[in-house]
């Protein structure tokens, strides 16, 4: 039970973070992501881009 918490606490950051690098300027996002990536890799730099992707992807069809 514990363990489905903390992945479920995961998601939400990850979710709560992307929606924070999408209310940035676009110059201000790619800092951000270079920082990212110099402080906790290359990967954690790419799952942030894909959940930002996402989240990007599905907020402009719900505009549409």
């Amino acid at each position: 039970m514990q363990q489905l918490e903390l992945g479920n606490q995961e998601l939400l950051r990850k979710q709560c973070e992307a929606r924070f690098a999408l209310s940035m300027p676009l110059q201000a996002r790619r800092l951000y992501l270079a920082d990212v990536e110099d402080k906790r890799g290359k990967t954690a730099r790419l799952e942030l881009e894909s959940e930002i992707i996402e989240q990007w992807t599905k907020n402009k069809s719900i505009r549409a």
